[in-house]
């Protein structure tokens, strides 16, 4: 969102579209559900993708999800010698193994492939489902994600987890490195349920890394211990990956207690002490309401300045600093938690 103001680009978040007429000069007229009206010269809705279809309805074909063509794993419609792919198909998600539809490239290619090769007689040629990798360019930002994401696993009612790290996407003392969000959804098991990420380089490789660990099983403990390619130019001895999977892992381990940006403003100030750990000069940026500044540096020497009797919340920047003091005052006997995405995130949010 700062990106796009910074691009010039409005945003009116939380509206809706009301109706679109004709404005002044042959100019559009759009009204927002807020009542808000803006002249345009040109509107383009972005809402949706429907299959085109005639042509399966006109063959009796069965019709899924969104009106998509039912095909079963070698790509086969209800008639099994009228194959579907592509946008048009529903296909399997291999997170849920139930029906979906997705308008992405790369399975419309391979279930082609599928398609031609049962065709041609290999028996054996399946379409295993989907995961749902995407990647997108918004001027100078890349967006990408894999997997479902918080909402979606809150509809379809999957328990999940989840954590976001700020990290460089090479080492920072080789110049040119720039900042990386990244949030990585999993179970109570450490199966991975989905990743997103944002930045400026380096954010694809991140999440094609995490798509491929998905597809072949893997965990958030088996992120730990990926070993990935590495110079100063392109990433650091602890990879983006890594950390992602050393956060994810710390907490289902039990060595680390987080909270997450959403929960912060639901905390009772009376019950919970809130501990900022950046440096003084930093708290020009803002501070948490309610919150105390203890730096990290002297969280040992000013320990008896926080209530023992009480949960403590502890936030820095990004989540690093604040892990470090949570993980000292948990030794120390108090129930310290550490808000995983900083007071960055925080703030945005």
């Amino acid at each position: 969102h700062q990106h796009l103001t910074f691009k010039r680009i409005r945003l009116a978040l939380g509206d809706g579209l009301k109706s679109i007429g004709t404005g002044k000069a042959g100019w559009m007229e759009v009204e927002l559900s807020s009542g808000r009206k803006v002249d345009t010269e040109m509107v383009i809705l972005s809402i949706g993708v429907r299959p085109e279809n005639k042509l399966a309805k006109d063959a009796g074909l069965e019709l899924g999800i969104r009106g998509t063509v039912v095909t079963n794993e070698h790509m086969q419609t209800s008639d099994p010698d009228i194959y579907a792919v592509g946008d048009v198909a529903q296909v399997t998600s291999r997170l849920t193994d139930t029906a979906t539809a997705l308008a992405l490239a790369g399975p419309a290619s391979r279930e082609g492939r599928v398609a031609a090769d049962h065709m041609a007689g290999n028996k054996k040629a399946k379409f295993p489902g989907v995961i749902g990798t995407s990647v997108v360019k918004v001027f100078d930002l890349t967006v990408a994600s894999v997997g479902m994401n918080a909402k979606a696993l809150q509809q379809a009612e999957i328990p999940f987890q989840n954590v976001i790290i700020h990290a460089s996407n090479h080492a920072g003392y080789y110049p040119g490195a720039s900042p990386m969000a990244f949030k990585l959804l999993y179970n109570e098991k450490g199966k991975i349920l989905g990743a997103q990420a944002v930045g400026i380089e380096g954010v694809d490789k991140r999440i094609d890394v995490v798509a491929t660990a998905m597809q072949a099983g893997m965990t958030v403990f088996d992120l730990e211990d990926l070993e990935l390619a590495y110079a100063p130019p392109f990433s650091s001895s602890r990879d983006p990956v890594n950390i992602i999977g050393f956060t994810a892992a710390n907490i289902l381990r039990g060595d680390s207690r987080v909270m997450t940006w959403d929960q912060v403003n639901t905390l009772d100030r009376n019950k919970v002490t809130i501990v900022d750990v950046r440096l003084p000069e930093e708290l020009a940026l803002g501070m948490i309401d309610g919150a105390i500044n203890i730096p990290l540096q002297k969280i040992r020497q000013q320990v008896n300045e926080i209530p023992k009797d009480r949960p403590v919340l502890l936030y820095c920047q990004t989540g690093q600093r604040s892990y470090f003091a949570a993980r000292i005052l948990n030794q120390l006997g108090f129930e310290a938690y550490n808000l995983t995405v900083g007071y960055n995130t925080y703030l945005h949010a």
